[in-house]
């Protein structure tokens, strides 16, 4: 699979063995470079967490920083970071403000994959003050075929407590101050309202 991803992308198959952060971010700044787009958004992917916001030892695929996608962004004007944070972790308001103050434009997450139980009423802090900040939210609600899925029946109940948390800003505030901020130029899914 990785030298499938590896050719489809246009690095050598030799690519995972030398200096991968730095050809890909070459690459990815190349591929924007050349198209009409002015940025991409760049996506951290947060460890697993347990219940119990602890986090659960080799059990996500992969793991991508909050501060890598943070400093490519400030680095590079075409990528636009997205961070990811569990909302169990024990750092996870302090981990969102550092985030906010660093200039994340979004939040993901992947409720089956990081086993995030949204109608977890110990997170409502943390969905609030995305709401007050913001900060669109991109969730997977649906099936995932790259990553492991550890909470597979989450999804009903993610896609509920989701649509509810997000309907506290009703009037798309979120998506219109990204709108505001990126310009005409950048596309964000939303309702014709927003």
């Amino acid at each position: 699979m990785a030298a499938f991803m590896l050719r489809h992308i246009g690095l050598p198959g030799g690519a995972l063995s030398g200096d991968f952060d730095r050809l890909y971010a070459e690459r990815l700044l190349q591929l924007v470079r050349e198209s009409s787009l002015k940025a991409v958004v760049l996506l951290a992917h947060d460890d697993v967490y347990d219940g119990h916001g602890r986090k659960m030892e080799g059990v996500g695929s992969f793991y991508v920083p909050n501060q890598y996608v943070l400093e490519l962004a400030r680095r590079h004007p075409e990528f636009l970071p997205a961070v990811s944070i569990h909302p169990g972790r024990p750092d996870a308001l302090e981990e969102l403000e550092r985030c906010l103050a660093e200039g994340a434009v979004m939040m993901k997450c992947l409720p089956n994959c990081h086993n995030i139980d949204c109608g977890d009423r110990r997170y409502t802090r943390f969905w609030e003050r995305m709401a007050e900040a913001g900060l669109p939210l991109l969730a997977h609600t649906g099936g995932e075929h790259t990553v492991s899925r550890r909470a597979p029946g989450i999804l009903r109940s993610a896609r509920a407590e989701i649509a509810v948390a997000m309907r506290r800003n009703r009037d798309c505030g979120a998506l219109r101050h990204q709108k505001r901020r990126f310009g005409p130029g950048f596309f964000f899914p939303s309702s014709s309202k927003c």
